[in-house]
């Protein structure tokens, strides 16, 4: 991932009082029976980075707290959406999926807490001038880092429950998750979607390295390997071993025409062994669904139902 910069975290992460301009271009999903938290400079988590945390009230418009006086929370990252980041989702009959999920979610309790990655939506120009600016980081460093920078986040708002938070990832979203709940134990528990695409059985047809490397420039030094994938020094089999053994969500459509489906389900069931060395093979929860790399309204009802689960049992 690269050299991290040297930086200074925010004294303080607090709410602003209204939004940033560009949100009334791109939009942002609206979620009925909740609230925003407006998170931006110069009060916000990482690199003055922006941010909205979505929580559940009541009728009476006080925030949906449980016997302790708090509420979990999901980090959402999203998929592949330079234009406009998590303004929208994928959009079945005109609805925007993300507020869709963002309502499935805080229907059933939870905080939201939603952010653009680095090149995407409202910041799409750090990442045309990313490698001027950080030549020995790398995007995906800062995507993970943001990510990171996100628990911190919700670890300093006092109705939050810092024992359930959990990551979200939709595609380079999901990959992102991954990464970042490897690195960072306060991650409750992780679901991710269309998010595994393993890089030593990278080829002409499933191009997972130059995905990474060329195409959309997240690891540029992944790209050394592009024509002998198999000395690929690390692979998701080994970065999600290292969540092991918390709970942890796949889902792995079978018709994603950019991940190769035996060598997906090839590296989940070396995952799957690391889970048995806990003993917590229940953790490990694996989905094929015969679907595209989207994000259904299923797969939402479903990854709350799985975040409700954890929640209840500890």
């Amino acid at each position: 991932m690269g050299k991290e910069p040297s930086g200074v975290k925010p004294s303080r992460i607090a709410p602003i009082s209204a939004g940033d301009w560009k949100d009334n271009i791109t939009g942002r999903p609206v979620v009925k029976n909740a609230r925003v938290y407006q998170l931006g400079p110069y009060s916000a988590p990482g690199d003055h980075l922006r941010g909205m945390l979505y929580y559940p009230v009541d009728p009476s418009g006080n925030k949906r707290l449980n016997a302790e006086g708090k509420m979990p929370v999901v980090i959402f990252l999203h998929q592949y959406a330079y234009n406009h980041g998590f303004a929208v989702g994928y959009t079945p009959n005109g609805y925007d999926g993300n507020a869709r999920l963002f309502q499935t979610l805080t229907d059933k309790g939870f905080a939201v807490l939603a952010i653009d990655m680095v090149g995407f939506g409202t910041r799409m120009e750090e990442g045309t001038y990313f490698y001027d600016r950080f030549p020995t980081w790398s995007k995906m460093g800062m995507m993970v880092n943001d990510a990171i920078s996100c628990v911190d986040a919700c670890t300093s708002f006092n109705f939050i429950d810092t024992k359930h938070i959990f990551l979200l990832g939709n595609t380079i979203g999901g990959s992102v998750a991954l990464m970042a709940a490897a690195q960072d134990e306060r991650v409750a528990g992780v679901a991710v979607v269309s998010a595994v695409t393993p890089w030593r059985t990278s080829n002409s047809q499933y191009e997972s390295i130059r995905t990474y490397s060329h195409q959309h420039g997240f690891i540029p030094r992944l790209g050394f390997f592009a024509n002998h994938p198999q000395d690929t020094p690390v692979d998701f089999g080994e970065i999600i071993s290292c969540i092991a053994p918390r709970p942890l969500m796949v889902i792995a459509p079978t018709l994603d025409r950019y991940a190769d489906t035996t060598a997906v389900k090839n590296t989940l069931g070396n995952v799957s062994n690391v889970y048995a060395l806990y003993g917590k093979q229940n953790n490990l929860l694996i989905q094929t669904p015969p679907e595209i790399n989207r994000m259904t309204g299923e797969m939402n009802k479903e990854v709350a139902e799985f975040y409700s689960k954890i929640t209840n049992n500890q």
